[in-house]
């Protein structure tokens, strides 16, 4: 806390007014507070499309006890699963979760966040810690699953997606609750809807009901619970993933395939009504099913916008703001084939950037009635500065607010910016695989057991393949 010198004139202003201003530069270069977290994360995505993992947890390994340790717990526990270090990205999601659960407590026990909410009100959101949204909470549990699967625990992987399936119904009771109470924040929102600059954003974010629902998780808990021989809980999960994603044709076959084989026949003839596929294909005697999960490339960054701040009809000052700015994007197929002949080519299931489109788009009411707050908090420190240890004090000040004016840009940036599915019935044997999204090709080696469910797990960086399998 800056003390009042002895004498009050320009030059004592410089010398207690800058040094604070310095130091707090000092303090931050290194992280989001000043410097953007796209900015941070590039370089290790490069990491990654290279296969440097290593080099990649090292670098991230730099922030694990900094207040954004769930973001950084989150990236390397992405990059330890790329690398098919299983044991290594348990641990890392393990943490993450940990970190999600101790935000819940907190949360219970006070509303406010100390001098976290303090430094944010003098500087700018990344001050806080970084909390997660319910869409990458619900992704840890998902890729922890896989993380289990592949070490042969199916046990396990059963108690990550009836968390996953959990999480998504909670969040979503708070989520209709939050939207319940958020008529205060109408002002903040008109002015954003009419900004054009926030069109890119509203139009990824119109392609999903809201930013929890993930129909790539519900499919990947079906999966494991058919394995597992646990039909009606499969059927529950497929027809979830069903309704939030449904012009998916592989997973209208799953669901209308365990429709007949459990005796719904109602159910059965009202989907044949609303999505009239082929008849639902089942694997042959001495046959076992391919089942493709397929993420490709990593979600956009946020870029930062300024807008103006607007009281009483009047512009007050101009403000930093997150937005997403991306062209439309249709996500490539995986075209795979086997001998010469095509086994067929993946269909999405989950876009993940609509599901952060949305998240943001949520939250940009909020963001913007703090920053009133802000402007009214650093334009009294200001004046205060000013007042107490001259025009210089102040002018000092001026140059710490702007800048600190900063967008909050931070996000799970290793997510994958889509998912996609096939599934495809092949004789039983060992099968040398191909395929190719048109960017890049690759191949793996596959065994198929008669009745089995063969998962093929491929991690798409960019044209860069990441392939591993396990019989379920």
């Amino acid at each position: 806390m800056l003390t009042k010198p002895p004498k009050s004139n320009g030059r004592s202003g410089i010398r207690y007014s800058l040094p604070l201003l310095l130091c707090l530069l000092a303090g931050c270069a290194t992280t989001s507070l000043l410097l953007p977290y796209p900015a941070q994360l590039l370089p290790i995505r490069e990491q990654l499309v290279h296969g440097d993992y290593s080099r990649a947890r090292k670098q991230l390994s730099r922030y694990l006890h900094s207040r954004d340790r769930l973001l950084y717990r989150m990236e390397r526990g992405r990059v330890a699963q790329l690398a098919r270090d299983y044991p290594a990205s348990i641990h890392d999601f393990a943490k993450a979760i940990a970190i999600f659960e101790q935000n819940e407590e907190k949360a219970r026990i006070t509303l406010t966040g100390g001098a976290a909410q303090g430094a944010a009100l003098l500087t700018n959101d990344n001050a806080l810690p970084y909390g997660g949204e319910p869409y990458e909470r619900i992704f840890v549990h998902h890729f922890q699953a896989l993380n289990y699967l592949f070490k042969g625990d199916r046990e396990a992987a059963l108690v990550e997606v009836r968390r996953a399936n959990l999480e998504q119904k909670g969040a979503l009771e708070r989520h209709e609750r939050e939207l319940a109470e958020a008529e205060s924040l109408d002002r903040e929102r008109a002015q954003l809807e009419e900004r054009d600059a926030f069109s890119s954003l509203r139009s990824a974010a119109g392609r999903v009901k809201n930013a929890i629902q993930n129909a790539y998780t519900f499919y990947l808990s079906a999966l494991i619970y058919e394995s597992a021989g646990e039909l009606n809980d499969a059927y529950i999960d497929y027809r979830k993933a069903w309704e939030i994603f449904p012009d998916n044709p592989y997973l209208q076959n799953d669901l209308l395939r365990l429709a007949r084989r459990l005796g719904f026949s109602e159910e059965y003839r009202r989907l044949r009504e609303d999505h009239p596929p082929a008849e639902p294909q089942e694997p042959g005697p001495d046959e076992g099913d391919l089942v493709v999960l397929l993420e490709q490339d990593f979600v956009p960054f946020k870029s930062e916008i300024v807008v103006p701040l607007l009281v009483d009809s009047h512009m007050e000052q101009l403000v930093a703001l997150p937005t997403y700015r991306f062209l439309p994007h249709a996500p490539s197929p995986l075209r795979i084939s086997l001998e010469g002949k095509r086994v067929g080519e993946t269909r999405p299931i989950v876009e993940v950037e609509a599901l952060a489109a949305k998240a943001l788009e949520e939250r940009l009411p909020a963001m913007m009635a703090r920053q009133a707050l802000r402007f009214a908090a650093k334009r009294e420190l200001s004046r205060s500065a000013g007042k107490k240890w001259g025009e210089h004090a102040e002018l000092a000040m001026e140059i710490l607010n702007l800048v600190t004016e900063q967008a909050d840009r931070r996000s799970w940036l290793t997510l994958p910016r889509n998912a996609q599915i096939l599934r495809h019935a092949l004789p039983a044997g060992r099968h040398q695989l191909h395929f190719t999204d048109g960017r890049g090709s690759g191949s793996v080696e596959v065994e198929i057991r008669p009745g089995k469910m063969t998962l093929l797990h491929i991690i798409d960086t960019e044209g860069i393949f990441h392939p591993d399998w396990i019989i379920m």
